[in-house]
């Protein structure tokens, strides 16, 4: 199997190397570009899989250099920047497929790499799990939601990596209850509605997207 080619566009010396040789010791073929005269000949010439963007320009400029992709690929796109809210405004899901905010961590670059490549929202990757801002490192049992860690109770932690772990289906609370409390259930849903309240409204205030939906009288599900 052909391993997979990430065309890497930037201008920052020190980012470029650090993600370059990242991608490379995971086995990934890159090839690289500074500007746009450049790119346009490797759209031109060149095969490849997936698109990253990290320059240290304004989003208008971004948007040119992904509208000039856009019209000639369809493949997956990247931006990395200081100011993603904004480029979101501006670019949109239409023209980029993900954004990732500077500072950024290399197991954050690779796993959102990993589900553009994987044609899935979320993935587990080197213990992390990836849905679109939101990241739960279960190695060290952090949560972070566009980059920022967001503080939660071990309980809130347990629920929704558990709830993430399962996005395909809708969990009961007997279900919950058994795997975060290790406990018989005892008909009382009421524990566990407030742990998801609290959940929820944290989840919720941070990334401005409602995670966690209510199954009325079975249990809740991930929206991803």
């Amino acid at each position: 199997m052909l391993n997979p080619k990430v065309l890497l566009m930037s201008n920052d010396k020190k980012s470029k190397n650090v993600i370059s040789k990242s991608l490379l010791d995971q086995q990934y073929e890159v090839l690289e570009c500074q500007d746009l005269k450049h790119l346009s000949k490797i759209l031109d010439k060149k095969a490849f899989d997936l698109i990253i963007i990290d320059l240290d320009e304004d989003c208008l400029n971004e948007w040119t250099i992904a509208l000039n992709i856009r019209k000639a690929t369809e493949k997956p796109i990247i931006i990395i920047s200081n100011d993603i809210e904004e480029c979101q405004k501006l670019l949109g899901y239409q023209l980029v497929n993900d954004f990732v905010k500077k500072p950024y961590s290399i197991e954050e670059v690779l796993c959102r790499l990993q589900v553009q490549l994987n044609t899935s929202k979320n993935i587990f990757c080197m213990e992390q799990i990836v849905l679109e801002n939101l990241v739960i490192d279960t190695s060290i049992r952090k949560v972070l939601i566009d980059n920022r860690e967001i503080d939660l109770t071990e309980k809130e932690f347990e629920l929704l990596k558990f709830l993430a772990s399962n996005s395909d289906r809708v969990i009961t609370r007997e279900e919950l209850v058994q795997e975060i409390w290790k406990e018989k259930y005892k008909g009382n849903p009421r524990t566990i509605d407030t742990h998801i309240k609290k959940l929820r409204k944290k989840i919720e205030k941070n990334s401005g997207k409602a995670y966690i939906s209510t199954v009325w009288g079975y249990g809740y599900r991930m929206i991803v």
